[in-house]
């Protein structure tokens, strides 16, 4: 399961859980990736506490995870044993990926469009097009999926990053208006 997680104080983390058996769990958060053992020692609504144990290393960690209505949904609070606290967000990357794409489009201006998530473009515009606000500039499929990606801004399609049936990763630009 892929997921974005934001630590209070906004620093972001790309996390992704496979379970391996019953009791054991490869976790990767941003480049770092864990063999875990864990134990759930405790289970009550709203709350678990679970014993974390790192399969290469042995280091042990005792966590409390709470859900956190205050954060509405996907919000945790984490307490380790150590006496360390956080709260944990659990964003849909999706729609992690398309904000940060549109991030620069709010004040107008120029707009470097990028794919939200992997798969295979199909290109709608090329260099010199005029686009509208939320016109489609690109379709990318997925999964026999097919996602259109549209323009957060007006503008002239300056440049064309890729083209038709070309395989792209999240965070690929797609093309650039101005």
């Amino acid at each position: 399961m892929d997921l974005v997680a934001q630590r209070d104080g906004g620093r972001e983390a790309e996390v992704a859980v496979e379970s391996l058996d019953d009791d054991r769990v490869r976790v990767r958060v941003g480049p770092n990736v864990y063999t875990v053992d864990r134990r759930v020692l405790h289970r009550a609504p709203g709350l678990q506490v679970v014993s974390l144990i790192d399969v290469e290393s042995g280091d042990q960690h005792t966590i409390a995870v709470h859900n956190d209505s205050r954060g509405g949904a996907g919000a945790y609070r984490v307490h380790a044993a150590d006496g360390s606290d956080a709260r944990i967000t659990l964003l849909d990357p999706l729609a992690h990926r398309a904000a940060q794409a549109s991030g620069g489009a709010e004040g107008g201006g120029a707009q470097q469009v990028e794919a939200y998530m992997p798969g295979v473009v199909r290109v709608l515009v090329a260099e010199g097009d005029t686009v509208a606000v939320d016109q489609p500039v690109a379709v990318l499929v997925a999964m026999k999926m097919e996602n259109e990606i549209v323009a957060e801004t007006a503008g002239t399609v300056t440049r064309v990053f890729v083209e038709d049936g070309q395989a792209v990763e999240g965070g690929d630009p797609l093309v650039a208006i101005g």
